[in-house]
């Protein structure tokens, strides 16, 4: 996950379902909305959740994943 060069992505937790079997090789593909690419680089910290798509040889889903990113500053703010 690409956040501004100012804070950290951290994956928060993962949910990964394993449907059936896989045949052959694997593709996965994780998207976000354009909305949450905006969050990810204009809020100071906030929290995403990523829908991931596998995709086997044989055109079906064997796996379903989501993945819960956050992002932080790298400073923490100075109490005073």
């Amino acid at each position: 996950m690409n956040v501004r060069d100012t804070h950290l992505p951290l994956i928060k937790s993962m949910k990964v379902d394993f449907v059936r079997r896989c045949e052959g090789n694997i593709n996965v593909e994780a998207s976000i909305t354009e909305d949450d690419y905006k969050r990810i680089h204009e809020e100071e910290k906030g929290e995403v959740l990523v829908k991931c798509t596998v995709i086997d040889e044989s055109g079906k889903e064997p796996i379903k994943a989501d993945m819960l990113w956050a992002w932080i500053p790298k400073q923490r703010r100075s109490k005073l």
